[in-house]
């Protein structure tokens, strides 16, 4: 079942700024996605995503 986790922007709702699901009906390597509000999606594993923040709180990963 797909699960809602997070809106990665406070200022509007669903829809509206990448959001952050998680299902773990799909297969490991799928189970997080990330969807913008373009229409646009990437799927990946949880073990990809806490990579992913876990380069972000150590300064790795900037913009």
């Amino acid at each position: 079942m797909r699960k809602h986790i997070t809106t990665l922007c406070p200022f509007c709702g669903p829809g509206c700024c990448p959001q952050i699901f998680v299902d773990d009906s799909l297969p490991e390597e799928k189970q997080v996605e990330i969807t913008d509000d373009f229409g646009g999606k990437i799927s990946m594993s949880k073990e990809q995503l806490k990579a992913f923040v876990e380069q972000s709180k150590s300064g790795k990963i900037t913009v």
